[in-house]
């Protein structure tokens, strides 16, 4: 297993050549029956905050954390009066804006858009997989009557989306953002 601080001074230009191995640590495994109490025991015992998962015939059933662990006993940690909204706009008849991050369901509710798509939960990794590549800002494409453009990208994340029904105008001409 890899952790990420350990390829630091790799990203540094140190150790380029040298094998992964070298930084590789121990996985550790747990049985997909293990209880809470005792993977956070294990956790505390063995110093390891990660663990793979294995199913009954050796498989890997996934991974655990000890931050899943603790999250399962009680809940998110956060400031309680701190809700996180995810950006719905309407823009225009027909139009919207939305975060990538916003879930699909929400806006089929919302827009009465039928995305039949059930391995993907927001927008964002709809389009990806529509794309079938990391969509970059001004990307464009149609699906079921519905025109969705790319407005903004973050690195590798679809951070706005602008879609337009056929109620809608053109997204670069009415929708108030910024055409490319």
């Amino acid at each position: 297993m890899l952790y990420a601080k350990d390829l630091l001074p790799v990203l540094a230009g140190a150790g380029l050549d040298e094998p992964v191995e070298r930084r590789a640590r121990r996985a550790h495994f747990v049985p997909e029956t293990m209880t809470l109490a005792d993977f956070m025991n294990f956790s505390q015992r063995s110093h390891a905050h990660i663990a793979v998962v294995a199913d009954e015939y050796g498989g890997t059933e996934g991974l655990v954390t000890l931050q899943d662990a603790i999250r399962e006993v009680v809940g998110d940690v956060g400031d309680d009066d701190e809700e996180e909204e995810f950006y719905f706009e309407e823009a225009g008849e027909g139009l919207y804006r939305v975060d990538g991050t916003f879930s699909l369901d929400e806006l089929e509710k919302l827009t009465g858009i039928s995305v039949d798509d059930e391995e993907h939960t927001t927008v964002a990794g709809f389009l990806m997989a529509k794309f079938e590549k990391i969509p970059e800002t001004g990307d464009e494409m149609e699906y079921s009557g519905v025109h969705f453009r790319i407005e903004e990208t973050d690195g590798k994340r679809v951070t706005r989306v602008l879609l337009r029904t056929s109620a809608g105008q053109a997204p670069a001409a009415d929708a108030g953002g910024d055409a490319p």
